[in-house]
């Protein structure tokens, strides 16, 4: 049973990785991807930046894209959070407040902290 909560569990953090890909318009450039969910009783918030020549870029820096895809992409962010909150509770887990999400895509290397 552990190893299906892990599963489901990475399953939707890589889901979460993989929208704030869908902003970059250079892919390549990018050395890590930082994501932080965050929810707490009732209120909840969710944030993205990437690391690029090793210096931290907010969202709006890596993309043409309108703020419309920004706003999809965090949208996308709050569902996986209320995703993760229903797998805790499916399993009986106590719900972390803050999930802290470092992807570095040349290595395929997740750091998570919660």
């Amino acid at each position: 049973m552990e190893k299906v909560f892990e599963y489901k569990m990475m399953e939707i953090i890589r889901h979460s990785v993989g929208v704030c890909f869908d902003n970059v318009k250079d892919i390549q450039n990018v050395e890590k991807v930082f994501v932080m969910l965050w929810k707490e009783k009732s209120v909840s918030s969710t944030m993205y930046s990437y690391q690029i020549s090793q210096s931290l870029v907010k969202k709006h820096k890596v993309s043409d894209y309108a703020t419309k895809m920004m706003s999809i992409t965090l949208d996308e962010l709050q569902l996986d959070l209320d995703k993760l909150e229903n797998l805790f509770i499916e399993n009986n887990r106590e719900f972390p407040t803050v999930f802290k999400l470092i992807y570095n895509p040349q290595s395929s290397n997740f750091n998570m902290n919660f």
